[in-house]
């Protein structure tokens, strides 16, 4: 579910933390030693999420967000910002040596590979592990 949160109201908070869960605790983050992919190219995208950044004509960025329950996926287009929620028992990651594919439902975006990206992937499969 991809969702405008440019202008976040109550309702569609309560939206984000029922699909993804709530946010960590500050000293959760710091146990975690950080719950953000920090920023991640994209080479590729799904029609919907494409539809959101070739709006632009600059290299297209994400970054991701680890919550209790799921993922967001960060997106910005002419100064909107757009959350792609991502339930854990929903979403699928596919790694090859040049990009890191994640999927969940009709979407999917293909990231640049990067060491920090890959260790990222690494605690997001073990925090999903110890969830399912």
């Amino acid at each position: 579910m991809i969702v405008d949160v440019s202008r976040l109201d109550n309702k569609t908070k309560k939206e984000i933390t029922d699909i993804v869960g709530t946010k960590y605790t500050f000293l959760e983050r710091i146990k975690l030693k950080g719950i953000g992919s920090g920023r991640q190219i994209i080479i590729e995208a799904s029609p919907e999420i494409n539809h959101i950044i070739k709006k632009t004509l600059e290299i297209n960025y994400t970054n991701i967000e680890i919550r209790k329950k799921g993922l967001i996926v960060g997106l910005k287009s002419y100064g909107r910002t757009y959350y792609w929620l991502i339930p854990f028992y929903q979403f699928s990651i596919f790694k090859s040596s040049n990009y890191v594919s994640i999927y969940a439902g009709n979407n999917k975006i293909k990231l640049a590979v990067n060491p920090n990206l890959m260790e990222f992937i690494k605690k997001v499969q073990s925090l999903r592990s110890k969830i399912q």
